[in-house]
């Protein structure tokens, strides 16, 4: 484990930023390495309406409900978008293969911050 943290200068840093003013430090989630947790999709009709239908993205403005009838269902249409349901991935020319975001995970809905007053 790293000393940085705890190293002198690395709090006097932190205390210069704190003169008369909150410091709040926070994190983005970032993307999550998808190797172990996603589910690739291997169907080429699949994969094929996906990429056509959203590239590489997770949802997009809809007219009308999803009619694609694939098993187990993957898209969830709503409030005039379509939405891949869960931790699906599928090959995009220029994406990455092996990171995703993680839907509605844990690491998608909780953003770290640390809250310091002023001095």
């Amino acid at each position: 484990m790293s000393t940085t943290l705890q190293d002198d200068g690395f709090w006097k840093f932190l205390n210069r930023l704190r003169q008369g003013r909150k410091l709040v430090i926070t994190s983005d989630h970032g993307y999550a390495v998808s190797k172990l947790f996603s589910s690739e999709e291997i169907d080429p009709d699949v994969i094929e309406k996906l990429r056509e239908t959203f590239g590489a993205a997770r949802y997009k403005k809809a007219n009308g409900y999803w009619q694609e009838r694939f098993m187990p269902p993957i898209v969830v249409s709503n409030n005039e978008h379509h939405i891949v349901m869960g931790q699906r991935k599928w090959k995009v020319q220029g994406g990455f293969p092996h990171v995703c975001h993680g839907d509605l995970s844990l690491l998608e809905v909780a953003v770290p911050f640390i809250e310091l007053p002023p001095l």
